[in-house]
């Protein structure tokens, strides 16, 4: 698995979790996922969410590299079966590489992303190069987190309610793509390698 994580302080908490738990299958990154390679800004987001925070181009402050996503990937590129983006409005990027590299990446990827308004498109985009698309209900709120925390003591939060979709729909927050094959079938090939951006 390779994680990825821009915010300095936020990897260093990363990298310590995955040294106690002796996760050797997970490299960490500190870098930032960028349409092309370059030096962002970390740009503070509420005080008590870092996960709020976000990357600009250039900028001033504490700066990590951005890298696309092929050199994130590297060799692992034909590997990598799911993919996981949650960029704080700046995955329109990493999406588009995805596009991009359909030749290099598994026939039987999923992509699990956030999508806003700004990186619409991208919902039609996926669906005309042979996805099914899903819409997933996120609603960042303690109780919804504590109610599935609730239904995991029965073994019964396994379930997530994914809704198919043909368009972009405000409603939700997060998106599955899932490749298919020419047939219009789901691939079932085990996975290889997880990203996580």
């Amino acid at each position: 698995m390779i994680s990825v994580e821009a915010d300095p302080r936020t990897y260093a908490r990363l990298a310590q979790n995955i040294r106690i738990n002796r996760f050797e299958n997970v490299t960490a990154l500190n870098v930032a996922a960028t349409a092309e390679r370059c030096e962002v800004s970390i740009q503070q987001g509420e005080a008590r969410n870092s996960g709020s925070n976000s990357v600009v181009v250039g900028g001033s402050g504490l700066t990590v590299p951005g890298l696309p996503l092929r050199e994130i990937l590297g060799e692992d590129i034909g590997r990598a079966r799911f993919i996981k983006i949650d960029i704080e409005g700046s995955e329109a990027p990493v999406l588009q590489a995805i596009l991009e590299d359909l030749d290099k990446l598994p026939p039987d990827l999923i992509v699990a992303s956030e999508v806003s308004v700004g990186s619409a498109e991208f919902v039609a985009r996926f669906l005309n190069a042979g996805f099914r698309v899903y819409g997933l209900h996120n609603p960042y709120t303690i109780d919804y987190y504590l109610v599935r925390a609730f239904l995991m003591r029965f073994d019964e939060a396994g379930v997530v309610a994914m809704k198919p979709v043909i368009a972009f729909d405000s409603t939700y927050t997060d998106y599955v793509f899932e490749r298919m094959d020419q047939k219009g079938d789901s691939p079932a090939v085990r996975p290889h390698v997880s990203a996580v951006l």
